[in-house]
């Protein structure tokens, strides 16, 4: 972690774009020539292709989740239409087939 740039970090906005812009973590995690991972309560890493299904972030009932914040807690208080909108918002397509289950 203390190889990621990530400058001055003084609004909730540049959080985000740390976590999930275009030269956020896992960008930068690639270009290191690693692997980003998910590790999920299992003890299970998930790779990229993998994070839809890992049941850890706004997926069902994050079943999976090693450590929540207060957007996981958010998620989880939410009634079906707010997950179902929630989980489309997260993971697009994918979500589709997580909706009719």
């Amino acid at each position: 972690m203390l190889r990621i740039h990530q400058g001055v970090i003084l609004t909730k906005i540049q959080a985000y774009y740390l976590e999930s812009g275009k030269n956020g973590i896992t960008r930068q995690i690639e270009e290191m020539g690693l692997k980003p991972l998910v590790v999920g309560r299992d003890g299970r890493g998930y790779g990229k292709h993998e994070w839809d299904i890992s049941n850890t972030f706004w997926h069902g009932e994050q079943k999976n989740l090693l450590i929540s914040d207060n957007q996981t807690r958010k998620y989880d208080s939410g009634d079906l239409i707010w997950k179902q909108k929630w989980e489309h918002f997260a993971w697009g397509k994918t979500a589709e087939k997580f909706l009719k289950q």
